[in-house]
């Protein structure tokens, strides 16, 4: 790549005011208009209507090579994925502790399809304690618990991290077993550089459950605010070894090697985190500048093109297609 490409695209669209753009511990969506593209969605409830909060919804592509994407049920026990899929066939999978299995075939033939769930309790002699450590209690969050824990999503989204942690605390008071909220309490304490309170929080969290993959990506996230950077690559390596499908854990251990200048590690890592959850904004921006590092503009223009397709009315489009136009510009003046 030639030196005055790299300075025009420092300029226009530089690593860190791309990264800067997006709070990563929340799943931000796409701002397109509702249904422009195709979406499998649905609820997830108990047997007695209960919505099912905060559980991992698996979807697998049935052709090889595919796309698996994972979301999770928000506090209405409602998911979607969205993407350019209609006319494929795909499974969806969702594994509770507690609960049977659920493994569906879905055959996308229409702009929306719509797959509801009920969990189904598992007998008493047949229940593991392997696996998605997500209880019966965990499940039955009181549903004002629900609305503050929402509260408190949107707005660590909107950067009002002091508002964010008094909606958890709150969620947590009237859930006193409510593991994502501390685990959410803690991110909101780290992002205002309250480590103490943070650690605290976490640790509520893992007092609840021992082995959770997403507490060690949270405690991964706080060792990373406090630039202790060892001690966050193995939280976030001990987080996909029990589960490689925690797409926090590996964005932001994609994100810690960037930050080091170890990009083809952070590539390895961006990549996965975009499969499996390809509605957060900010690690395809990073991938891209990750790309950018590689000197592989080729690749970095695919990122960005798919990235604008997707998320056309995102607030940095306009700036990011004056990037796209200057890096084909150059690679096409190019022997």
């Amino acid at each position: 790549m030639t030196r005055w490409l790299v300075l025009i695209l420092l300029l226009l669209c530089g690593p860190g005011s791309l990264l800067a753009q997006t709070n990563p511990l929340v799943g931000e969506t796409n701002s397109t208009t509702p249904g422009s593209i195709p979406t499998i969605e649905g609820e997830v409830r108990l047997a007695n209507g209960t919505p099912v909060p905060f559980v991992y919804v698996r979807l697998d592509p049935e052709n090889v090579g595919g796309m698996i994407q994972s979301t999770t049920t928000d506090s209405a026990g409602y998911y979607a994925f969205k993407g350019y899929f209609m006319g494929g066939n795909f499974t969806i999978d969702i594994e509770v502790q507690g609960f049977e299995p659920i493994h569906r075939l879905v055959m996308d033939t229409s702009p929306t399809t719509e797959e509801n769930f009920t969990l189904v309790p598992l007998p008493a002699s047949h229940r593991s304690q392997h696996g998605p450590l997500v209880s019966i209690e965990q499940l039955e969050i009181p549903p004002k618990a629900r609305v503050e824990f929402r509260r408190g999503l949107q707005c660590m989204d909107a950067g009002k991290y002091a508002k964010a942690a008094a909606a958890f605390r709150k969620a947590i008071r009237l859930a006193p077993r409510f593991a994502a909220g501390y685990r959410q309490l803690s991110a909101a304490y780290a992002s205002r550089h309250h480590f103490p309170q943070a650690r605290l929080a976490i640790d509520h969290a893992f007092v609840l459950e021992k082995n959770n993959a997403e507490n060690f990506a949270y405690l991964g996230y706080l060792y990373m605010e406090q630039k202790r950077d060892r001690q966050a690559a193995r939280a976030f390596k001990h987080s996909l070894r029990i589960s490689k499908t925690d797409w926090f854990a590996q964005l932001e251990l994609g994100r810690l090697r960037y930050n080091q200048h170890r990009y083809e590690e952070a590539y390895t890592h961006l990549l996965m985190a975009g499969k499996l959850h390809p509605q957060i904004l900010s690690v395809h921006l990073l991938l891209y500048d990750d790309l950018i590092q590689l000197h592989k503009p080729k690749l970095a223009l695919n990122e960005l093109t798919r990235f604008l397709s997707r998320f056309p009315n995102c607030p940095q489009a306009a700036q990011l297609r004056k990037t796209r136009a200057a890096l084909a510009a150059s690679l096409a003046s190019r022997p």
